[in-house]
């Protein structure tokens, strides 16, 4: 491999392990690596990867001025330094991380990657204390953005640009904002549209129009005394998301706050949504939530073995609760152990003979027996009691009958 195909080669790996959610868990191939090490930057610049979310330290002594040199040699350099720019800022060099940005945004040719760079230089920004600067690079990413066909970055960006409007105290910033992101409203996902509610709903509180304020309320689902506790929320997964989490902490230390964070941002920073369920436990190690969403965050990545071991202390710190029971047996299902995680759903039924997910949970043993009649009865069940998981599956088994008797 040449010099640009490797560097095309750890970009590809990069983003398509921090789109999947494994950035920190999936390491770059050995063969990639072993080309890396042709080249001294490459080799760190891989092994930090490798060693994320823990990096910080090689990088340190990386020259900025060379990795910029080496990114003007290569096709997608302004790619190479998008990821770079990611790297430093996680590792907590925000510094460095816009001087990466900068310099990408003066090599790149192509828009969609303009508007990346100066979305991702704007995030950096804002989670170190940068609002004006965030926000002057927002206006500008959403500038660029907004010539695209694709209008999926474009509402990220006019989010995260009212959001910085509304933590400046920037009214009329926020509502011009609101007004361009309210345009793209079929674009949103429940996650934007939560925030624009929020944004919205405290605009009208703080220009006096409480019935306004009172009515997105309710449209939106929104308990009007927890409009300032959800826009901290909001806050504090902009700053996690970028590996600050001691000012996380500054907002609440309350273990409960940063389970419900930490379960926030498993999609897009597991590895950071990992270190702050640590953080809980460590706060308090009684508490069932950290350990459940820790065992979810296992179980998610594959590793069934930790994630059993989270559960059943779920079940040990608070034994009169199913929702232990229900995941270490449907995790024991995965594992192919039969025969235990019977013994669990019959614990479950123990503890709260109603829960829907317990005939569910038999209808997956069973069809793991091949008794498929069996099986299907209490799918039915399942599915009757609202587990949308059960007639979906039931379908599946009907159609394939039907399949075979054709």
């Amino acid at each position: 491999m040449e010099i640009p195909e490797i560097c095309e080669a750890l970009v590809e790996f990069f983003f398509r392990a921090l789109d999947n959610g494994v950035l920190g868990y999936a390491k770059v191939p050995e063969n990639i690596v072993s080309e890396c090490k042709r080249d001294p930057i490459l080799a760190d610049i891989a092994l930090s990867i490798n060693m994320y979310p823990e990096h910080e330290s090689v990088l340190e002594e990386l020259s900025i001025p060379e990795l910029v040199s080496l990114a003007k040699q290569i096709p997608k350099g302004s790619e190479f330094l998008l990821m770079c720019g990611m790297l430093f800022d996680h590792a907590n060099a925000p510094e460095k991380a816009v001087h990466i940005f900068t310099e990408a945004e003066e090599i790149s040719k192509e828009p969609l990657v303009t508007a990346l760079i100066k979305y991702e230089k704007g995030k950096t920004l804002y989670a170190n204390d940068l609002l004006k600067e965030a926000l002057k690079t927002f206006d500008e990413a959403a500038d660029v953005a907004s010539k695209l066909s694709d209008v999926s970055i474009l509402v990220e960006i006019l989010s995260r640009k009212a959001f910085t409007a509304k933590m400046l105290g920037d009214i009329n910033g926020l509502e011009k904002s609101l007004n361009e992101l309210e345009r793209y409203g079929n674009y949103m996902s429940d996650f934007h549209i939560t925030l624009f509610s929020l944004l919205k709903a405290w605009l009208e509180r703080e220009r006096g129009n409480i019935e306004e304020f009172k009515e997105i309320c309710e449209a939106a689902k929104l308990e009007p005394d927890k409009v300032d506790d959800e826009i901290s929320f909001a806050h504090a997964i902009f700053l996690a998301e970028r590996g600050r989490l001691e000012k996380v902490l500054t907002i609440s230390n309350d273990p409960e706050f940063i389970s419900d964070l930490a379960y926030s941002i498993r999609g897009i920073a597991p590895a950071f949504s990992e270190e702050l369920l640590n953080k809980a436990m460590e706060i308090d190690p009684r508490n069932p939530l950290p350990h459940l969403y820790f065992g979810i965050l296992a179980r998610d990545r594959g590793d069934n073995e930790t994630a059993l071991q989270m559960f059943k202390k779920v079940i040990e710190l608070n034994p009169k609760d199913v929702t232990g029971y229900i995941h270490t047996a449907s995790t024991l299902l995965t594992m192919e152990k039969i025969d235990e995680a019977k013994e669990y759903i019959e614990r479950a039924q123990k503890v709260a003979p109603d829960n829907p997910y317990i005939p569910y949970l038999y209808g997956l043993l069973y069809i793991r027996r091949k008794d498929i009649e069996t099986a299907k009865k209490f799918l039915q069940e399942a599915a009757e009691k609202g587990v949308m998981a059960a007639f979906v599956l039931l379908s599946m088994i009907e159609k394939k009958e039907a399949g075979a008797g054709s």
